[in-house]
């Protein structure tokens, strides 16, 4: 399960809180990042924990989950 994250403003913030919950990132366009957890394989899963970090609501960060 791959994630794409872009963000408006914060976009250091968002990436460590990625960062320090396990999440992998790679860069991708401007403010964008591609995010996968070793452990995340369902989409449910990766929604659930970016609730839990307070990302899945932000109004600065869309999110795109891909297969």
């Amino acid at each position: 399960m791959h994630v794409t994250i872009q963000t408006l403003k914060d976009h250091d913030a968002v990436r460590a809180a990625l960062q320090d919950d396990g999440w992998h990132l790679q860069p991708e366009q401007v403010n964008g990042l591609r995010a996968k957890h070793p452990q995340i394989q369902e989409e449910s899963v990766a929604r659930w924990r970016l609730n839990e970090l307070g990302l899945l609501t932000c109004r600065t960060c869309r999110i795109e989950f891909r297969r």
